[in-house]
């Protein structure tokens, strides 16, 4: 994904399964916080700028 321009964080942590983030427990739900802010702030549309004359 880095080579083809894509920003991405990796948050592997020691331990949980690699499937994690579903799974109901304190490191699944940091995670899905995280997912959803990730996407949220992704999805968001920012201001409008203006056309340059």
């Amino acid at each position: 994904m880095r080579a083809a321009g894509v920003e991405i964080d990796d948050h592997g942590q020691p331990g949980p399964m690699h499937v994690y983030p579903p799974i109901p427990t304190p490191e699944g739900r940091a995670a899905r916080a995280v997912i959803v802010d990730r996407l949220r702030d992704a999805l968001t549309p920012g201001p409008i700028r203006q056309a340059e004359p």
